[in-house]
C-alpha cells in the first residue's frame, strides 16, 4: 500500500462509501478509520480493480456445494441486492437471505441476525462428523454419506478446501 494523504475528493468519497457500506454509525466510523491511511493512488487502484476484476461468473457454471448468498436489506453497493437474489435463483444449491437492519457490512450492522442465519444454514448443510465418509465433501454435499470408523480432517474439508477453482474472475 502506498503511504500518503488523501485529497479532499478522496476523503469525501471515503465518507460516501462509509455511508453506503453500513447503517450503524459505529460501523461507518470503523469503515472510515480502517481506510483513513489510503492515499489517492490506493483509492483509485481499489476502485479500478472493482471495475475491471470483480467477480464475474461463467453463465453455465454452477456451485458444487451448498452456498449461502446474503446481503443487508439496506445494501447500497452496486447491484449486490438484485445480483445476489438473481444468482441464488439460478443456483440449485444456493440459499438466499436478507439480513434486516443492515447495509453491505451486514455482519457488523446486525451481527446477531447475521450469525443466526449463518448458523442455521451451517446446521442444515453440514453433516455430523460421524456421517462423513472419508471419500470427501462432494458425496456429503450430494447427500451420499456413509458412516466411517476412520474419520480424517480431510473428510470434511478436503485437501483443496478454501482454494478457488478459477471459475470466477
Amino acid at each position: 500500500m502506498s503511504s500518503g494523504s488523501s485529497s479532499p475528493t478522496c476523503a469525501a468519497f471515503g465518507r460516501q462509501a462509509a455511508q453506503a457500506i453500513a447503517i450503524d454509525p459505529q460501523v461507518r466510523a470503523y469503515a472510515l478509520e480502517a481506510n483513513a491511511h489510503r492515499s489517492d493512488q490506493d483509492t483509485v487502484a481499489i476502485l479500478s480493480s472493482l471495475l475491471t476484476g470483480a467477480l464475474r461468473s461463467e453463465p453455465a457454471y454452477r456451485l458444487p456445494v451448498p452456498t449461502l448468498l446474503m446481503h443487508g436489506d439496506h445494501d447500497l453497493i452496486g447491484d449486490i441486492a438484485t445480483g445476489t437474489r438473481a444468482w441464488a435463483e439460478r443456483e440449485p444449491l444456493a440459499e438466499y437471505a436478507v439480513i434486516p437492519a443492515a447495509g453491505h457490512a451486514s455482519n457488523l450492522d446486525n451481527p446477531e441476525e447475521f450469525t443466526a442465519v449463518l448458523r442455521a444454514f451451517l446446521d442444515r448443510v453440514t453433516p455430523s462428523l460421524e456421517l462423513v465418509d472419508a471419500a470427501g465433501p462432494t458425496e456429503a454435499a450430494q447427500g451420499r454419506v456413509t458412516t466411517s470408523p476412520e474419520l480424517s480432517p480431510w473428510a470434511v474439508a478436503g485437501p483443496g478446501a478454501g482454494r478457488g477453482d478459477g471459475r470466477f474472475r
